[in-house]
């Protein structure tokens, strides 16, 4: 029998014999442990055998993780974990970045509160835990927990006073606003600025709509900052389609950006009447039952062409009556400079022997010399009004309306009187005809095109001359061959 002192007091153990061995067990706690005396029996007499043997019964605290909870308006994470030990736990520390905070005990679970350093930024959050028992024994254990995007977001939000529901709904419901945050944190701002500018519910919130339209980081971050720098909190679905085109021109057909103050005018024009920035396409049927489909071949460019425009002639801006006669102007103009097949780029190219190089840099949407033709034509025909005889009433959409009920025939109207031709007689010109006589020089390409709008006042003077001498006839005749 063994007399052995335990850390709650004296016991007696019985021993069992094996192979010449006595052993004793002893179900311990943790602390110190003293044999005594040894009690043995030898013929019936009674040995005793006093030892002074300690044994220390120590164990390790083990600490797992119990449960984490995300407070992401606060920034804050409550780590709760469960330490185990045969003895007592006396104190555990949660120590994070370079601060240590003691976690408050609840039985075996411990609880603290994590405060993130950057809780705007997603990522992984590192922290140790250490346990200390009665006995001082030390246990340290390391944890690594998310902080996903989400919450990193939604901290973002309440810090900044935007409205929560509607700003978790537009970041739950698109993929490429969430990539926006994760990468620009002064965009996703103006984002937010605007939509509780709004105000509307989800669906028809500007914000919501736009992001539907834009494809990527480049085209919204260009888009918004339009809307945020000129203060556009509200606009029609025209003209959010027409903004999504003109951030196409300038991002991928490299045309340059505007100055805010342009775009302003362009977008209040376009919000007051959507005319300004009329994409559908112009339907006719023929004699024969044919339909014939007019449609504008790039809405980026044509869009980017009606801002310039405004650039160049601002009062325009302020006058609706003239919305529909611009936008058919930049259309026909740019499909006659572009896109048409047999157009002024096609006679430079086969009868005025023009290079490509020369070709590429005359036809192109801010060229010069593209502008002048456009602005020459509309300075003759807008400054005309009340001073030159104009039948069709372009510039007043009541009395244009008043001679043509039909809207589709206004725009067949409107895309005749900005048509230019390839071909022009040089008034000022003249060389030996076959029959002896004199003959106009005649202007092909670009050329013909500039020539026609210079000799603009000059054809209209003849014209005045038709109705009382020959010789205004015959001028005109010519003029027009």
């Amino acid at each position: 029998m063994i007399e052995l002192k335990t850390p709650s007091g004296v016991m007696n153990l019985s021993t069992k014999k094996s192979k010449n061995i006595f052993i004793a067990e002893v179900n311990t706690t943790e602390g110190v442990y003293e044999v005594m005396r040894v009690y043995a029996y030898l013929n019936g007499k009674k040995l005793v055998q006093t030892i002074e043997k300690k044994v220390k019964v120590f164990d390790l605290p083990k600490i797992t993780l119990w449960n984490v909870s995300r407070l992401n308006e606060s920034g804050e994470i409550i780590v709760e974990v469960k330490i185990g030990d045969s003895s007592k736990i006396k104190r555990a520390i949660l120590t994070y970045e370079d601060k240590s905070v003691e976690l408050e005990t609840g039985g075996s679970i411990f609880i603290g509160t994590l405060h993130i350093k950057s809780p705007e930024e997603a990522g992984k959050i590192s922290f140790t835990v250490t346990a200390v028992d009665s006995f001082n024994n030390t246990a340290t254990q390391n944890f690594v927990i998310d902080w996903p995007l989400r919450d990193a977001y939604s901290y973002f939000v309440v810090k900044n006073g935007f409205n929560p529901q509607l700003a978790i709904r537009l970041f739950d419901n698109n993929k490429l606003f969430q990539y926006i945050y994760s990468w620009d944190r002064n965009l996703t701002f103006i984002i937010l600025n605007i939509a509780d500018c709004n105000g509307e519910r989800i669906e028809d919130n500007i914000v919501y709509k736009v992001l539907k339209l834009v494809k990527d980081y480049q085209s919204a971050n260009l888009y918004f900052n339009i809307l945020y720098r000129t203060q556009t909190c509200r606009a029609k679905e025209e003209v959010l389609n027409a903004l999504n085109y003109y951030v196409d021109a300038v991002l991928k057909q490299n045309l340059p950006e505007h100055d805010y103050d342009v775009l302003k005018l362009f977008i209040n024009a376009s919000n007051k009447d959507p005319e300004l920035v009329d994409f559908e396409p112009i339907i006719v049927k023929d004699n024969h039952g044919h339909t014939i489909i007019i449609d504008s071949y790039n809405k980026p460019r044509d869009t980017w062409m009606i801002v310039e425009f405004i650039k160049r002639n601002p009062y325009v801006a302020s006058n609706d009556n003239l919305y529909l006669p611009v936008n058919m102007l930049i259309k026909e103009m740019a499909w006659n400079f572009f896109d048409n097949k047999f157009g002024p780029r096609y006679v430079d190219k086969h009868h005025n022997n023009l290079s490509d190089e020369e070709l590429n840099r005359i036809y192109q949407p801010d060229s010069k010399d593209i502008w002048y033709i456009i602005q020459k034509l509309w300075d003759y025909y807008y400054t005309g009004i009340g001073k030159r005889y104009q039948y069709v009433k372009w510039w007043d959409k009541q009395e244009f309306a008043k001679q043509y009920p039909s809207e589709l025939e206004r725009k067949l109207i409107l895309i005749g009187l900005w048509d230019l031709p390839n071909q022009v007689a040089d008034l000022n010109h003249t060389h030996p005809d076959k029959r002896g006589g004199w003959d106009y020089d005649v202007v092909w390409g670009l050329r013909a095109q500039k020539l026609f709008v210079d000799q603009l006042e000059q054809m209209y003077d003849i014209l005045e001359q038709t109705r009382t001498t020959s010789k205004g006839k015959w001028e005109y005749n010519w003029g027009w061959y």
